[in-house]
C-alpha cells in the first residue's frame, strides 16, 4: 500500500460508521435570511415611492377655496330646484285632486232633481200672473226646460221669507240648490205682472248660474270658501245678467236686496269674481306649476 493510499484510507469511515457530511445549511440559511431582508426593505422603498407618487397626485387634484365654494354652491342650487319642484309636483297634485273632487260633485249635483212639497200657501195665488207661456219660454231659453215654478209662501221660499218681514207687501223668490230644478216664487195680493216678473227672472238666472258653475262653487267648498264668500257676486250677477240678457229694467232691482250695480258687467264676471278670490275655476295648467320656463317645439 502507498502513502497516498493511506492517507485516503485514513479519511474513509471505518467499517460499519456513516460517511461524515460537509456542514453547508447554515450558511445557505443565512444568505437566505440576507436575501430575504434586502427584498423586503426593497419592497418597503418602493411602498413608500408609491405613497409619495399617490399624495403627489392628489395634491396636484386638489380644488381651491374658490373651486370648493363654487362647488358648494352648485349642490345647494341643485338640492333647492329639487326641492322646489317636489313642491310644485305636490302643488299641481293637490290642485287636480280638488278640481277632479269638484267635477265630481258637479255631476253628482246635476243628476238629481228632488221635488219640494210646498211649505205654504202662496198668498197671491198659485198660478204666475198673465199666465206661464212667456216664464217657460224663457226657462227653455237658458237650457231650462224642465225647471218647475214652485209657488210657495212659507219657510222654504226664503226670498218671500226675508220680504214679508221688511215691506209691507212683500215679493220674493228663492233658488235653493238642494231642488236643482225648482225656482220658489210668492207674493202677496195685489201684485202684478210687472211686480214679479223681475223677481222670476232673478231666480231664473240663479238656477242658470248653478246649472253652468256647479263646478266652481264646488272648487270654492273644497277650498275652504262657504257662500257667504261669494253671495253678494252671485246676486249682483243674477239682476245684471236679467237686465243685460233678458230686457229686465236695472230701476226693477234697485229697491232690492240685489240691485244690479255692476257697471262693466259682462257674461265672463262671475267666474272672474270667482277667481280674484283665490277660488279656482278651471282644471289647474301642468306649465304653471313648472319650476323653471321650458321650451316647446
Amino acid at each position: 500500500m502507498t502513502a497516498d493510499a493511506d492517507a485516503d484510507d485514513a479519511d474513509a469511515p471505518a467499517p460499519g460508521r456513516p460517511p461524515r457530511r460537509r456542514r453547508r445549511a447554515p450558511w445557505i440559511l443565512a444568505a437566505i435570511v440576507l436575501y430575504l431582508a434586502a427584498s423586503a426593505a426593497a419592497g418597503v422603498g418602493v411602498a413608500h415611492l408609491a405613497a409619495d407618487y399617490r399624495q403627489q397626485l392628489l395634491d396636484a387634484r386638489a380644488v381651491t377655496d374658490a373651486e370648493q365654494s363654487a362647488v358648494d354652491a352648485a349642490v345647494a342650487a341643485s338640492a333647492d330646484l329639487a326641492a322646489r319642484i317636489q313642491e310644485q309636483r305636490t302643488a299641481y297634485r293637490d290642485a287636480a285632486d280638488l278640481w277632479q273632487r269638484a267635477e265630481a260633485s258637479s255631476a253628482s249635483f246635476h243628476a238629481e232633481d228632488t221635488v219640494p212639497a210646498v211649505s205654504a200657501p202662496n198668498p197671491g195665488g198659485d198660478s204666475f200672473p198673465g199666465g206661464e207661456a212667456d216664464a217657460r219660454a224663457l226657462l227653455d231659453g237658458i237650457g231650462g226646460g224642465a225647471v218647475r215654478i214652485v209657488y210657495d209662501g212659507g219657510p222654504q221660499n226664503c226670498g218671500f221669507a226675508a220680504a214679508s218681514q221688511a215691506y209691507s207687501r212683500a215679493l220674493g223668490g228663492c233658488y235653493d240648490s238642494d231642488f236643482r230644478n225648482s225656482v220658489f216664487l210668492a207674493w202677496d195680493r195685489g201684485a202684478t205682472r210687472a211686480d214679479v216678473w223681475p223677481i222670476f227672472v232673478h231666480e231664473a238666472m240663479h238656477w242658470y248660474q248653478w246649472d253652468r258653475y256647479a263646478t266652481l262653487f264646488a272648487a270654492a267648498t273644497a277650498s275652504g270658501f262657504g257662500p257667504d264668500a261669494y253671495r253678494a257676486q252671485i246676486e249682483s250677477d243674477a239682476s245684471c245678467r236679467a237686465v243685460s240678457q233678458h230686457g229686465v229694467p236695472a230701476s226693477a232691482y234697485d229697491a232690492s236686496t240685489a240691485p244690479c250695480d255692476v257697471a262693466d258687467w259682462s257674461d265672463g264676471w262671475l267666474p272672474a269674481q270667482l277667481a280674484g278670490l283665490g277660488i279656482p275655476v278651471a282644471a289647474p295648467d301642468p306649465e304653471a306649476y313648472e319650476v323653471e320656463a321650458v321650451t316647446r317645439p
